[in-house]
């Protein structure tokens, strides 16, 4: 009985999400280049120098409460991507949106984010393809001194950009600005995939040659033996 009520519980909080997330009236303008079926993973339409794929971000807020205090504590839920998203008004941008609650706290919305790809950060890319485990990352700032005052539903954490680019993530780090990851979505993944096999060929690794030394020795040994040899010849002769 337990199970399927966990089942239950876990339709209705993707519901909630899918709901915040999707938009089935999109305008056509909206639309990315769409990809064919997985597997195939071949864009429609011409590879163009940038990409930029629509992104809605989903913090999740827990509060840690003690005797005399409680504060909270901010964590990436998810990242949906593609051109079905809902577009964000500047207030939904600013303030997010509450989109409803999980186990351990509040759930946030911001749509109207973009991930974009660049051509000259393919390398990079590639990288991050060939690793282990590619990640998105939620670039954010913490907004609890900006004059937002008591209301739990406005939230103190604000998504300012979103990149599968390692070295843009590490950068903002490197600022204090919190920096959210998670495992990239399967449809930002084909995208990369196909960005990279259009822009980006890695150079062929070319063995370097390795130097003979035995022979470069035996070598040296000759023209050694070789010189002494003149040289006693000299001195044989008188000449030295």
């Amino acid at each position: 009985m337990s199970s399927k009520k966990d089942g239950v519980q876990s339709t209705e909080k993707t519901s909630v999400i899918e709901k915040a997330l999707t938009n089935d009236n999109a305008p056509a303008s909206a639309k990315v280049p769409t990809i064919e079926k997985a597997g195939e993973a071949r864009l429609v339409a011409p590879m163009p120098r940038s990409l930029s794929i629509p992104a809605t971000v989903i913090l999740e807020r827990r509060m840690i409460s003690r005797s005399f205090w409680s504060m909270p504590s901010w964590y990436l839920h998810a990242i949906a991507t593609g051109s079905h998203l809902v577009a964000a008004d500047a207030s939904t941008r600013a303030r997010g949106t509450p989109t409803g609650k999980s186990e351990q706290g509040d759930l946030f919305a911001w749509s109207g984010f973009e991930v974009t790809f660049y051509k000259d950060a393919c390398e990079r890319y590639w990288h991050a393809l060939i690793g282990d485990k590619p990640l998105v990352y939620v670039i954010c700032r913490d907004v609890t001194d900006e004059n937002i005052g008591e209301d739990s539903s406005v939230p103190s954490m604000r998504p300012v950009s979103v990149t599968v680019d390692y070295d843009e993530a590490s950068a903002a780090a490197e600022t204090d600005d919190p920096v959210f990851s998670r495992p990239i979505t399967g449809e930002l993944y084909r995208y990369m995939e196909e960005f990279v096999l259009a822009h980006y060929k890695p150079q062929e690794f070319k063995k370097r040659k390795r130097r003979n030394w035995s022979a470069e020795g035996d070598e040296s040994k000759l023209k050694a033996a070789d010189k002494h040899e003149r040289r006693h010849e000299r001195e044989r002769r008188g000449e030295g």
